[in-house]
């Protein structure tokens, strides 16, 4: 009887304690104060996700595994006590509560660019829209469609585009393919990249890595575990830059050789960052393929790259496939 009354106070006082929490930091109000309309949880679905947080009952974010609503908590904890509206924008633009009242136009998918990419399920929305208020229709629009090209750089700088380098690998064809977006600032890319990568490897699958737009830098979003590492970087501001973080983790973390068929790396270009935008990349997004068709797409990473379920859609056999390649 004692130890009930006592888990209620707990949970009494955790849940208060995130009230005040939220209420009192300044940026988070005011994202709470921009949820209507946009499908982000309410003061009180906040409220929930918080007792549930202090209970014990949200798993480890690192696995990848939290449902949207979980994921949202955990942007603002991260985010909405640190960083003004703007900031927020500009280094999490997929994130649903990092949405300022007036989207920056370069975080703007337009409805022609809906419709151009898949013109049978063109729906109305307003062109003023940022990606996540309607990540369910921009979501449907991409799987079980041809995934989007765009312009990239090679990593000796010479153009192309996505779609050249998923065929030069084989992807459009395969009836296995994984397309892989992120950057080398991103601790949770680095660990996945090298388990995707293997996986690839080991099964024969086609693979192709996009770099795009820096996930945790000194000028930005930076996390402790990157100085740790010795990983400590600004944002790239022109092509040589963002080809020189893009070579650093070709030839140092993923050691990327020549002679590894299958497997290639090009670079988002760093004036219009077309695929981040496209794929909605960072700070991670995998996406499987099928003869040429999107066929599945991890959630907003970190939090939602859920390696169990990537490996499910590539029909992959669990026991036949090493769990270092997804745990």
């Amino acid at each position: 009887m004692v130890a009930a009354i006592g888990g209620t106070y707990a949970v009494i006082a955790g849940a208060t304690g995130c009230a005040l929490f939220f209420v009192s930091r300044t940026n988070m109000f005011q994202s709470l104060r921009q949820s209507g309309g946009s499908g982000k949880l309410s003061f009180f679905g906040l409220l929930h996700q918080g007792t549930r947080f202090a209970r014990g009952l949200i798993s480890d974010p690192e696995h990848g595994r939290l449902t949207s609503a979980e994921t949202e908590l955990f942007q603002r904890l991260l985010l909405g006590s640190t960083y003004s509206p703007e900031m927020m924008q500009r280094i999490r633009p997929y994130y649903p509560q990092v949405a300022s009242p007036t989207p920056s136009p370069s975080h703007t998918i337009t409805l022609s660019h809906l419709c151009t990419l898949a013109p049978s399920q063109c729906v109305i929305l307003s062109s003023s829209f940022p990606p996540q208020h309607y990540a369910a229709a921009y979501k449907a629009a991409m799987l079980d469609g041809p995934p989007v090209d765009g312009p990239v750089w090679t990593l000796d700088g010479a153009d192309t585009t996505l779609i050249e380098a998923l065929t030069s690998v084989g992807a459009l064809k395969a009836e296995k393919a994984v397309l892989m977006l992120g950057s080398y600032t991103c601790p949770v890319f680095r660990s996945r990249s090298k388990q995707v990568l293997a996986l690839a490897l080991a099964h024969n699958i086609p693979l192709v890595f996009v770099y795009v737009y820096e996930a945790h830098v000194d000028d930005g979003w930076q996390i402790s575990v990157n100085p740790k590492a010795g990983i400590v970087y600004n944002y790239p501001k022109n092509k040589a830059e963002r080809l020189a973080m893009a070579n650093t983790l070709a030839s140092d973390h993923l050691q990327l050789t020549p002679d590894m068929k299958g497997v290639r790396l090009v670079v988002d270009h760093v004036d219009t960052n077309a695929l981040d935008k496209a794929y909605e990349a960072v700070p991670v997004r995998i996406y499987t393929l099928k003869q040429g068709r999107v066929t599945f797409r991890t959630g907003p990473g970190p939090y939602e790259t859920n390696m169990k379920l990537f490996v499910e859609a590539l029909d992959l056999d669990l026991a036949l496939v090493s769990p270092a390649h997804y745990q």
